[in-house]
């Protein structure tokens, strides 16, 4: 009876504590709803020039330890911004001030404020409108990005600095109400960087302008925007920034009507149904990082004719299923064609003189494979787990072109070699060749070997050299 009684007050003291957080809790919900955010709602540091910056902090946690002001929807629902903390001026809003405000609805912005940090309102979804006082030069990246709701913003500082990633995933903007006399101009949905002609936002329901107005899209322009399905990249436009398509999802088609002179990396990164674009057309010399990366239902692509360098997984898990490489590519970067699963056939040209780490890792189809003569660099693993041809020789693994059998070697098979004559036709000894062969004491390099990896051998191992040091 005893235990039972003591295990009925604990029960009890522990609902009565539960029902105090939680309506402590409520009651602080209910005193500040619909209010604006009051003065002990927002935290101050001192700037090394003397002024301060400010940032909102949480009201309180919940019972479940979140944070309050995510907890309701009518929360403080407006940030009023004072000019002045104890005496001395407010100029900056902090990187990530207010990020993810879920229910801020209205901002306050005295004219004292000349910096709006980083991500400062990102994710504040109920944000309808925007007015950015004269003071204000400077709107870093995306301090209103991924705002569905913001349709309208006023700046009233001609001279100010837009970053071009401001209004990342904003993609209802209708109206920007822009000061004569400064370098953004606004029309038909675009807003345009007029002093270097990029086109910084564009609302989802509108166009890129095809009036010569713009030569350069911006970074991040269309970042994750599922809307889009297709796309005409106008005659004037020469560039296009970094991560510019990133993520479009639902995308299909890109049409390059003029000559392109800079993609950006990233820029095509995971548009999973893309299958139409005409690359070839393009004027770079390289294919930057990770452009076209997870895009499955891109399967056949036409390399342009004075491409230099395929960079590090530049059609990484793609669905391509042959590619042939102009006579002007010299190097294949990193996992370039890594986990391609539908690759077949790889055509080299002879130019080609590096490839780097797991270039053609994990194809699983790739059978045929032609090597080119002029190879001085080869990467390790760039055919792992691929189905491409070796020639073993006395359990070692060499890769080469008909009439050239023993181009590369690939590595030993069993690690248990006490000596090994590598064949005098030898190129290129892969990275970790001869990696785990520890009873190996010494070793004949051929003359003909131009390139032998950092590491192909055990640090214990002999080199023999027939010539001078390879290059």
């Amino acid at each position: 009876m005893k235990k039972k009684a003591v295990l009925i007050a604990v029960m009890l003291i522990l609902a009565l504590s539960c029902a105090l957080v939680l309506n402590g809790c409520r009651l602080n919900i209910d005193l500040v709803s619909e209010t604006p955010v009051e003065k002990n709602r927002l935290q101050y540091t001192l700037k090394s020039d003397g002024t301060y910056a400010v940032s909102g902090i949480p009201c309180k946690q919940d019972f479940f330890g979140r944070d309050i002001y995510e907890y309701g929807e009518k929360i403080y629902t407006t940030v009023r911004i004072p000019a002045k903390h104890e005496g001395i001026a407010v100029t900056e809003i902090s990187d990530y001030a207010f990020n993810n405000w879920k229910f801020l609805k209205s901002i306050k912005i005295p004219d004292t404020i000349t910096r709006i940090g980083n991500s400062a309102f990102k994710g504040c979804d109920q944000l309808k409108s925007l007015t950015l006082p004269k003071s204000v030069s400077e709107i870093c990246e995306a301090s209103f990005g991924n705002c569905p709701s913001l349709k309208k913003v006023e700046i009233l500082n001609p001279s100010i600095n837009i970053d071009h990633q401001a209004f990342k995933e904003s993609n209802n903007i209708g109206n920007f109400k822009l000061k004569n006399g400064g370098k953004y101009l606004f029309s038909n949905g675009a807003l345009i960087d007029s002093s270097t002609k990029t086109l910084v936002y564009l609302n989802e329901n509108h166009d890129i302008p095809n009036d010569g107005s713009v030569e350069k899209l911006g970074d991040y322009l269309f970042y994750g925007r599922e809307s889009l399905e297709e796309i005409v990249i106008p005659e004037s436009v020469s560039a296009i920034g970094g991560h510019a398509f990133q993520e479009c999802i639902n995308l299909r088609s890109v049409v390059f009507l003029g000559d392109v002179y800079e993609l950006g990396e990233w820029c095509f990164e995971r548009c999973y149904k893309l299958e139409q674009i005409n690359i070839e057309d393009l004027k770079v010399e390289e294919i930057q990082p990770w452009i076209f990366s997870g895009c499955k239902a891109l399967n056949k692509v036409d390399l342009p004719g004075n491409i230099v360098k395929i960079c590090d997984f530049a059609f990484s898990s793609t669905g391509i299923q042959e590619i042939s490489f102009p006579e002007s590519v010299s190097e294949i970067g990193e996992y370039a064609f890594g986990s391609c699963d539908q690759l077949k056939k790889v055509q080299l040209n002879n130019g080609i003189s590096r490839i780097e780490e797991g270039a053609f890792a994990y194809c699983k189809k790739l059978t045929m494979i032609s090597i080119p003569d002029n190879i001085t660099y080869f990467g390790k693993d760039v055919f792992a787990d691929a189905s491409v041809s070796y020639y073993v020789d006395n359990n070692i693994k060499y890769l080469g072109n008909r009439g050239n059998n023993y181009l590369i070697l690939v590595g030993a098979i069993n690690t248990g070699l006490t000596e090994y004559e590598i064949n005098s036709s030898t190129k290129i000894i892969c990275d970790q060749a001869f990696s785990g062969c520890t009873e190996l004491k010494e070793i004949l390099i051929p003359k003909s070997v131009v390139y032998i990896g950092p590491e192909a051998f055990d640090k214990n191992v002999k080199i023999i050299r027939e010539t001078e040091e390879p290059t």
